[in-house]
């Protein structure tokens, strides 16, 4: 069953910290949907999340550097990401 609450992984930046922490998008590089891949983000930093704009506001709180907890929903079972903060520039974020 899938989570009744969270936030789906549409995109991660290559080699931005999503992806080096191991976060799962819902595409492919082509934009072909990838079934029961993607993550859907559950919990950040222990607060629970229901929206993008809860996780942006979020990491906008921080400072680059500072460590986030993610708790995600991956093929039927709750996993923890660590992802460490950092600044993307804005070519590599599209």
């Amino acid at each position: 069953n899938l989570p009744e609450k969270g936030v789906v992984v549409t995109s991660v930046s290559p080699n931005g910290p999503g992806a080096k922490a191991g976060l799962r998008q819902a595409n492919d590089a082509n934009n072909k949907p990838l079934p029961d891949a993607a993550d859907i983000i559950l919990e950040a930093s222990g607060q629970p999340v229901g929206s993008a704009e809860e996780i942006q506001n979020l990491v906008l709180s921080k400072n680059e550097g500072d460590k986030v907890t993610l708790k995600v929903w991956r093929n039927g079972e709750e996993r923890t990401v660590e992802v460490t903060l950092e600044v993307v520039p804005v070519e590599e974020n599209q």
